[in-house]
């Protein structure tokens, strides 16, 4: 067996400890709602994103929000209609941007309905056995003060390349401060 290279092996570091961050945001959650909030809540923080949602079916071909968080205003009220060659898109692509020509394509109307009224640039499908079970949502990547990094709307966030050299991404270190001596 070779070994993997490095950025394959931070690569699997990185999505190892997301997996980690998630179980343990949802052990003790006590039903839907505390899973749907952890999850979203723990996504946002793994990606360093400032918004983030989870719809569900309501077994009719239309989502509603079940938990949505870091929005500017209240998340739609009302449902959303997926088509079937919508959500076979989605289940096809398993994650997926908002942003560019294929889902613009794969989603026509629905997804500037995500993308604006919900804050979105990333999404995952959420599958079970008879199909598209739940969609989750990501907005664009947090803007950080004091001249650190502004990441653009859409664009889905690096892996951290630096971890690999023993020292913390840009997107992950908190905010230094700077002696005035």
């Amino acid at each position: 067996m070779t070994p993997e290279p490095p950025d394959d092996l931070q690569l699997r570091l990185v999505e190892l400890s997301t997996l980690y961050e998630a179980a343990r945001a949802l052990i003790g959650a006590r039903d839907r709602d505390q899973v749907a909030a952890r999850i979203v809540l723990t996504g946002m923080g793994s990606l360093g994103v400032r918004s983030g949602a989870l719809l569900v079916d309501d077994e009719h071909g239309r989502f509603r929000v079940l938990y949505a968080a870091g929005l500017d205003g209240p998340p739609p009220a009302e449902t959303l209609p997926v088509g079937a060659a919508q959500r076979e898109w989605m289940l096809r692509e398993g994650a997926f941007q908002l942003s560019g020509p294929r889902a613009a394509r794969a989603l026509g109307p629905l997804r500037e309905r995500l993308a604006e009224g919900l804050d979105a640039a990333l999404g995952a499908a959420v599958s079970d056995p008879h199909g598209l079970l739940a969609i989750l949502l990501f907005g664009p990547l947090r803007r950080w003060s004091r001249g650190r990094r502004t990441a653009a709307a859409g664009r889905a966030p690096a892996p951290p390349r630096r971890a690999a050299r023993g020292t913390r991404s840009p997107r992950c270190a908190p905010p230094t401060r700077r002696s005035s001596r």
